[in-house]
């Protein structure tokens, strides 16, 4: 009985030992690193280019802002975003439509260069792309979250049911 486990312990040593000489895979790599700073680090300012997509009447459709400066967090910019889609585009016939803002390079001419790659790629896939001009300025935030808080103010009538033979509803009762 010692002696198999003196075996398993070894076993358990040069197993331990063979993983930590291998490489590290990317996800055990950023497992390392330290958590992210406390929310009260300062936040850096990044450039972002926000899009919805989806698909609405057989063809896949994008609606696009121009490049954004933005200080706060990646979070923040992205439920803004789709806050602004939801305030001001019917989205809820775009089918499987998701909102979503990404980072871009700080430099002008990487930003154009990443556009101009957007817009090829957009072409000859015959997306119907929309540009909006939205900016995330707060005033543009401001209407956006008023609108929407209007909308869940005065919501609208529900549609009346339809009575069809054999309906249980109580409502269809005579």
């Amino acid at each position: 009985m010692f002696r198999s486990i003196v075996i398993m312990l070894a076993l358990c040593l040069a197993t331990g030992a063979a993983q930590a000489t291998r490489p590290q895979t990317a996800s055990a790599t950023l497992a390392a690193q330290p958590a992210a700073p406390s929310a009260s680090a300062a936040l850096q300012p990044f450039y972002t280019l926000c899009r919805y997509q989806g698909q609405q009447d057989g063809h896949f459709i994008i609606y696009a802002t121009p490049i954004i400066h933005w200080g706060l967090t990646a979070t923040d910019i992205s439920v803004a975003f789709n806050k602004h889609m939801t305030a001001n585009y019917d989205i809820k016939n775009i089918l499987a439509g998701s909102g979503y803002c990404e980072t871009v390079s700080d430099s002008p001419d990487q930003q154009a260069y990443t556009v101009q790659q957007l817009e090829k790629q957009w072409a000859d896939s015959k997306t119907v792309v929309t540009h909006i001009g939205w900016t995330a300025t707060p005033d543009e935030i401001a209407t956006d979250n008023a609108k929407l808080a209007a909308r869940a103010a005065n919501p609208p009538a529900p549609k009346p049911h339809v009575c069809r033979p054999g309906d249980r509803n109580p409502v269809c009762a005579k």
